[in-house]
């Protein structure tokens, strides 16, 4: 009976500790969003063409539902180039009727990100690709220029290192000569989270002492279980 109850034991902790590491991706990143999360954004965009000079803009507060975050891997790097799953909304809950170049990146291995983005963006029409870390933000800077159309891009992108959600956008398109069309696309976060990074060094310290105990716990069943096998 003493054996069923140890057993029993091991198995619950068994399970706890492999949640655990599974929600944690192998290489150190995670996702520090969820699905339904909601988030504000000051959004400004502007359309003007060259040659009738044509202006269209929109200025307004957006909120997003993040609906889908997708898989990590070290092949996950489509973010740089598509859009995250989010449903988006004007603040007050009209429709949206243009896309958002919103994004959002997995977050605790800053050296590994820029590593793999450094692989996935490699190419002839990439002019300049740089990174910058603060205690609060990752930085992407990405210029551009299509080798087919002339046209030119100049992005820069602040993430989270709380979340991984898109702090500021800044993106400057020109499709010049062939339609004449010049776009910018800003995106401002509106309320950020501002817990220090401290202390999510500090939560992973406690994730790895919770896990260490774990382990040792399941060594004493273990060798609990073992002795009386043998008493028996």
């Amino acid at each position: 009976m003493r054996n069923s109850k140890y057993l029993v034991m091991f198995l619950i902790i068994l399970i706890l500790n492999l949640q655990q590491v599974s929600a944690q991706d192998l290489q150190g990143l995670s996702w520090g969003l969820e699905v339904g999360d909601k988030l504000e954004y000051i959004w400004s965009t502007t359309g003007r063409n060259e040659s009738s000079h044509l202006i269209q803009s929109v200025t307004d507060n957006i909120t997003l539902e993040i609906t889908d975050l997708g898989p990590i891997s070290s092949s996950h790097f489509s973010w740089i180039g598509d859009i995250n799953h989010a449903d988006v909304t004007f603040t007050n809950g009209s429709y949206v009727p243009f896309s958002v170049s919103w994004t959002a990146i997995p977050i605790g291995n800053w050296t590994l990100m820029e590593e793999l983005l450094t692989v996935y963006t490699q190419g002839p029409d990439i002019d300049r690709l740089d990174f910058s870390l603060s205690e609060s933000s990752w930085t992407v800077e990405i210029d551009r220029t299509n080798e087919d159309t002339g046209g030119v891009s100049n992005v820069t992108r602040e993430y989270s290192r709380l979340d991984g959600a898109l702090l500021y956008e800044y993106a400057y398109i020109e499709d010049y000569p062939y339609d004449y069309w010049v776009h910018t696309n800003e995106l401002t976060r509106i309320n950020p989270p501002t817990t220090p990074v401290n202390s999510l060094l500090e939560s992973m310290v406690v994730i790895v002492v919770s896990a260490g105990i774990g382990v040792l716990v399941l060594a004493v069943i273990f060798i609990k279980l073992r002795r009386g096998k043998l008493a028996s």
